[in-house]
């Protein structure tokens, strides 16, 4: 900025010099033309007044010429009008007062004196001009002058914000090393906390850590499975991990999932392999039948056992096992097959033919293990229930060849982990027109009347509750 002040001083003090200059100049041309022009104008007054003398001369001469022309007849005539002129003359000078004759003043003088009050004039309108150029100057040097003297300022100004500028950032330079030098302790603080901290979170993290492992541990049984080749002995049957459930109802899809497992099972050794029923109403004739054609077809023994309940063709699948297995309070049910028919009579009779070729094809086999005939096994289950459906508690069913062997205890070895299923029932209940599992967790209701109450599973066949239950808080 004070660089652009001192150009600005400059390039006016080069327009004043230039300014003065033309001034001087303008003066002296002026000055020069008015003494050309006073000059020119003497020569032209002196010019004409030999004009004017020449031309009055020249009169004179004519006037003379004239004169000399006139008649001798006119002289006595003059003679007389002289005389006359002469008395009036005399007459006229007697009369009046005689007037003094002025100077002639010379033209050149009088232009000359002209002259000189013009250059007079001329000189004070330049003697004017300079005084007003010099005031403008003045002016001029002036504003310089205080331009200069606020560009001063102005520079000292800035040199004292640049020196408080400087002090202050100087000062923050100072401030900011300080709060560096507290933040660089603060993160060493930070950095031995956070350590300890992460000791403190580590070793709670291990403690944690060992304690899910020794919680894990316990969820597991660690010991290695021993697959006996004689699993039962002295009542007691070791279960090993090539365990097939067998549950429910049988259908084509159980079919599916106990052949498949027997295959595999057999693929892999020949340890034995346990299909274990622990509720089963019997099911397919057709799914049953591959059950057990996969059971006669392995190479590895298979041993049926029952835990609660096996009707029908679970029954079956377990009388004609090599090597079966129950609870003796599990109770085993046999009756005729059933079916149910349909269409006209020549259908029906059809239908009739194959269930009786099933049933041929089924009890054969059947009562050959029991070493009876059909007709006498049919004939004894209605000696023994007036329905048809024979079952016996699964000691008395032993004597009955139904299942080979009593178990007093049953060892699932393959359960190496803790269970996690939930309680569930098995039961279902219709819910805004859909089937919903019913869950038995021993929730409280209450009925349309207001009485409080709890509801209790569906049972399984031949079973009863035992259950004080007095007021009909437990319902079923």
């Amino acid at each position: 900025m004070q660089l652009v002040h001192f150009r600005f001083i400059a390039i006016l003090c080069a327009l004043l010099c230039v300014l003065s200059v033309g001034q001087q100049q303008t003066l002296a041309q002026a000055t020069a033309t008015a003494d050309d022009t006073a000059a020119e104008e003497s020569s032209k007054d002196d010019d004409k007044d030999d004009d004017e003398e020449e031309e009055e001369e020249e009169e004179e001469e004519k006037a003379d010429a004239k004169e000399d022309g006139k008649g001798d007849s006119d002289k006595d005539g003059d003679k007389a009008k002289d005389k006359d002129s002469d008395d009036e003359k005399e007459e006229a000078k007697s009369d009046s007062k005689p007037t003094p004759k002025k100077p002639k003043v010379d033209p050149r003088v009088k232009r000359i004196a002209e002259m000189e009050a013009e250059m007079k004039e001329l000189k004070a309108e330049a003697a004017l001009a300079k005084a007003r150029q010099d005031a403008e100057l003045n002016e001029i040097k002036l504003e310089l002058e205080r331009i200069s003297a606020e560009a001063s300022l102005e520079s000292a100004r800035r040199k004292k914000a640049t020196a408080t500028f400087s002090l202050e950032s100087d000062l923050l330079a100072a401030e900011n090393a300080l709060l560096k030098q507290k933040f660089a302790k603060l993160k060493q603080e930070s950095d031995l906390a956070s350590l300890e901290n992460m000791s403190v979170v580590s070793e709670i993290t291990r403690d944690i850590a060992l304690a899910d492992n020794r919680e894990k541990a316990k969820s597991r049984v660690l010991k290695a499975i021993e697959y006996k080749s004689q699993p039962f002995r002295g009542g007691e049957l070791h279960i090993s991990d090539r365990r097939i459930p067998l549950n429910g109802v049988i259908t084509a899809r159980t079919a599916n999932y106990i052949t498949e497992r027997i295959h595999f099972f057999n693929n892999q050794s020949d340890d034995p392999i346990f299909i274990v029923i622990d509720d089963s109403p019997g099911g397919s004739v057709m799914a049953g039948y591959r059950i057990l054609k996969a059971m006669e077809a392995s190479d590895a023994p298979i041993h049926v056992v029952v835990k609660s309940f096996a009707a029908s063709m679970a029954a079956t699948i377990t009388t004609l096992a090599e090597h079966s297995y129950a609870y003796p309070n599990a109770i085993l049910l046999h009756h005729q097959m059933s079916s149910f028919l349909s269409g006209n009579m020549t259908e029906q009779a059809e239908q009739l033919e194959v269930n009786q070729e099933w049933a041929r094809r089924l009890m054969g086999p059947l009562c050959d293990k029991l070493e009876t005939t059909p007709e006498k096994f049919v004939k004894e289950m209605y000696e023994n229930s007036s329905t048809g459906d024979w079952e016996e508690f699964a000691d008395r069913a032993c004597e009955l060849k139904w299942v080979g062997n009593i178990v007093s205890q049953i060892r699932e070895e393959s359960v190496v982990k803790r269970p996690t299923t939930t309680n569930s029932s098995g039961s279902f209940i219709i819910i805004g027109g859909a089937l919903e599992p019913l869950r038995f967790d021993g929730t409280e209701e209450v009925d349309e009347q207001g009485n409080r109450f709890k509801r209790l599973p569906r049972l399984h066949p031949f079973d009863c509750y035992f259950v004080h239950n007095p007021d009909g808080y437990y319902r079923f």
